[in-house]
């Protein structure tokens, strides 16, 4: 299957998760440990979370940052490709010209986000399974996400831009998306499109990385993020 670049998007279309007032972070001990000291954590991207990078089951995913879409159009044109956002940055149609497309399961790949994942649920049970998957024996919680991701924001400021925290979808990628789904026209870093994620809940909060090139993970230090959480569970 050929994989096809986008040209650099605005971004995932987060603004909020309504309903939702606490987040979970499920991490390892050490990690809990230096958050609470210091503030530091962790942004990834979706070159980061694929399997290839070493992610156990539950985090890992060869469609990380790939949405793969599907169908026919048969009249299309520089007016109506606008009701397509998935064609965005791949594809266009100049003056009067008319297409008629047929995709069948085009992968569209975008690296141009850095990723904050956690969770809208906690459950001991769940979290048995991320310590088995990902060593994950430890969580906080979140407990006024807004002013967290703000202050996180304000430290990253010169790098990147705070676009918002959104929850997660899930597809089947053997199938894909219809191109006329309004799924398909969802960024891929909100996209999930494995089968074996069990009953994972996760939300995601995206940063626009002001600069072009390659956008690779890193460790912040956002002391001001501390008084926004709390210790939820240690697993014995």
């Amino acid at each position: 299957m050929r994989r096809y670049p986008a040209s650099r998007s605005n971004g995932p279309r987060a603004l909020g998760v309504s309903g939702i007032v606490n987040l979970y972070k499920f991490c390892r001990r050490e990690h809990l440990d230096a958050f609470f000291s210091d503030g530091q954590i962790h942004l990834g991207t979706p070159r980061s979370y694929r399997a290839e990078e070493g992610g156990g089951s539950m985090v890992a995913d060869p469609f990380e940052g790939v949405k793969r879409i599907r169908g026919e159009i048969p009249d299309l044109t520089a007016e109506t490709i606008k009701k397509y956002p998935a064609l965005s940055g791949i594809m266009a149609v100049r003056g009067g010209g008319r297409v008629h497309i047929r995709l069948e399961n085009i992968d569209v790949s975008y690296e141009d986000v850095y990723i904050f994942s956690c969770s809208s649920e906690y459950s001991k049970e769940v979290h048995q399974q991320w310590r088995l998957s990902e060593e994950y024996d430890a969580c906080y919680r979140i407990r006024l996400p807004a002013d967290f991701f703000r202050a996180i924001s304000e430290v990253v400021a010169d790098k990147a831009t705070f676009l918002g925290y959104r929850c997660v979808v899930y597809y089947d990628s053997d199938t894909g998306l219809d191109v006329h789904s309004p799924l398909a026209g969802i960024h891929p870093a909100c996209l999930k499109g494995g089968k074996n994620f069990g009953p994972q809940t996760e939300v995601r909060a995206f940063w626009k990385p002001r600069a072009h090139g390659d956008v690779k993970p890193f460790v912040l230090y956002a002391p001001e993020a501390i008084q926004y959480c709390e210790h939820h569970a240690v697993l014995s």
